[in-house]
């Protein structure tokens, strides 16, 4: 809690120190007279102006806020799209169709057939090299 700047354990203490230097009778009537002004100020139209003031300020920040906010969205939204039609091709549609496949199986004749051999070494750490063939 933070009451005027004070933390809790200040408050005790101020309210401790109070009663310890004015008395008890002293207290209630300066706690009845502190509540009398604190109820009229609240009551006030000062309070009150004071109160919607706030309110619209805080609104019309939060709404300037948002709508920065908004055009800043925009204007990257905007040059983002510029950017995709500069990188997309010039032709064609840019989005395929459903169902269309991203890339196609390459064909029986393009795969390598089972008789070439391909070579493969092996990478492992050895202290002698391997022959040459």
């Amino acid at each position: 809690m933070n009451l005027f700047g004070l933390g809790t354990g200040e408050l005790v203490f101020l309210l401790i120190l109070g009663f310890l230097l004015l008395g008890p009778e002293e207290m209630q009537r300066l706690a009845r007279m502190l509540g009398r002004l604190l109820r009229r100020l609240y009551m006030s139209t000062l309070w009150r102006m004071t109160v919607r003031l706030r309110y619209e300020f805080e609104s019309y920040l939060r709404e300037e806020i948002r709508r920065a906010g908004l055009e800043e969205l925009e204007r990257l939204q905007h040059e983002w799209q510029r950017e995709l039609q500069q990188a997309s091709p010039p032709s064609g549609p840019s989005i395929l169709p459903p169902g269309t496949p991203l890339a196609h199986p390459p064909s029986p004749s393009s795969t390598p057939s089972s008789s070439s051999s391909v070579s493969v070494q092996d990478d492992r750490a050895s202290t002698t090299p391997s022959p040459s063939p």
